[in-house]
């Protein structure tokens, strides 16, 4: 705190109030409120946490009764329809026909 009031006064160039920076006489007061006090060291107690929870045997629990669901319908399987799709006659994978131009598709059709 010394040195905090010497880096005022060369900042300040004046007189400081050294009160100010460093408060001797309400340091000495934390120091006399605090002398006798004594500082809890332990730590607090924690319970642990177990991952089966406790069953109280007062406690009676009810049964839910199962709940019945019916099956499905029938359900027919989808048609996919690959020879429907408009240009499978060029040779070319999805991804060249989604990236490449018209011009480009055909010129990648003539190499394969």
């Amino acid at each position: 705190m010394k040195k905090r009031v010497k880096e005022a006064e060369k900042l300040d160039r004046g007189k400081v109030n050294k009160d100010y920076f460093y408060p001797k006489r309400l340091l000495k007061q934390i120091e006399k409120e605090y002398k006798n006090k004594k500082l809890e060291t332990q730590e607090p107690k924690i319970e642990p946490v177990s991952s089966i929870p406790r069953v109280d045997k007062n406690i009676q629990t009810t049964q839910l009764p199962e709940i019945q669901t019916p099956p499905l319908p029938n359900t027919p399987m989808p048609v996919v329809r690959t020879a429907a799709l408009p240009g499978t006659n060029t040779n070319l994978t999805r991804t060249q026909q989604a990236l490449l131009s018209p011009e480009e598709q055909i010129i990648a059709s003539r190499r394969t």
